[in-house]
């Protein structure tokens, strides 16, 4: 009985890691697919417009990198979702195109003239205690 429970625990495990590297594959096709699309320096206005275009689903959140580490708004565009640790009810995981104004504002906000400066992957946890 303990050696069918030892396998089944193990099984799944399997299971698990092997469904969470597809996933991770599948994000770094996304981020590598971006990354190509559009290079360092390209304007918010370019980037934004070519999701409308291609009817993709974006957000914009302040401060991907860190509170004070950037002065404009990056864009997000969800590319899955992970099994949450049990203190939070979400976890998502986003394309994050990273820009940097190009004009003096006091406030961090989005611009058309943003340049794009990174395109990485972000994970976000919501819902937590």
């Amino acid at each position: 009985m303990i050696v069918i429970v030892l396998s089944g625990i193990a099984f799944r495990y399997f299971w698990l890691e092997k469904a969470a590297q597809k996933r991770e594959i599948n994000y770094q096709l996304a981020l590598a697919k971006y990354s190509k699309e559009f290079g360092p320096g390209t304007s918010r206005t370019d980037v934004e417009d070519h999701f409308r275009q291609e009817k993709i689903e974006f957000g914009e959140m302040c401060c991907v990198e860190g509170k004070n580490a950037y002065t404009a708004y990056s864009d997000l565009i969800k590319v899955g979702q992970e099994n949450p640790p049990w203190y939070c009810s979400e976890n998502y995981v986003y394309v994050a195109f990273e820009f940097t104004a190009t004009e003096p504002h006091q406030l961090v906000e989005a611009h058309p003239s943003d340049s794009l400066r990174k395109v990485s992957i972000f994970r976000q946890l919501s819902g937590c205690l």
